[in-house]
């Protein structure tokens, strides 16, 4: 289970900050399409992307990639690198990502409903070992459904244990 905060209109997900628009859920309703139709590599080219950028520390190219929902929280490249260096700060930054798994669902904002990768990432910080954290990156289509882009993303841990997919 992950304990979630909401901090400055951000989300922090067990001890790490997740920047997360808008309401997330998961249902076994059949009538949601799921994470089956992003095809799996472009999914994962987004997700390596964010993960890069967060390794890199290039907001600019991050912000390039976030959802069109992102503005209502950061306007620009340089509202999110604050957003990052604040993470960081109290986190520590990331330094490392190694995928270990791939979830599906969907999003649902509101009453609006898309199908949802979210791939899980080993992460070392400069304040964590790798594997102490996790760095989990949720790809969406854009709503227009021209292209992928990431509705969240974020340093995570499991308070009651790490799961045994992701050792």
């Amino acid at each position: 289970m992950i304990r979630i905060l909401e901090v400055g209109g951000f989300f922090c997900f067990g001890l790490v900050g997740l920047l997360i628009l808008g309401s997330y859920s998961c249902s076994s309703k059949k009538s949601h399409p799921d994470g089956n139709t992003i095809n799996y590599n472009d999914g994962l080219s987004i997700a390596n992307r964010v993960s890069d950028d967060l390794v890199e520390d290039n907001s600019k190219d991050l912000f390039g990639l976030l959802d069109e929902g992102f503005t209502t929280r950061v306007a620009n490249s340089t509202e999110l690198e604050k957003s990052l260096q604040d993470m960081y700060a109290q986190y520590g930054k990331p330094v490392r990502a190694d995928l270990k798994a791939c979830e599906i669902g969907y999003r649902a904002d509101g009453t609006y409903e898309r199908p949802r990768r979210s791939y899980v990432y080993a992460c070392q910080t400069t304040k964590y070992a790798l594997g102490s954290y996790f760095v989990k990156v949720e790809v969406v289509p854009a709503r227009d459904f021209s292209k992928l882009v990431t509705s969240g993303f974020g340093i995570i841990t499991y308070p009651k244990g790490i799961p045994a997919y992701l050792k």
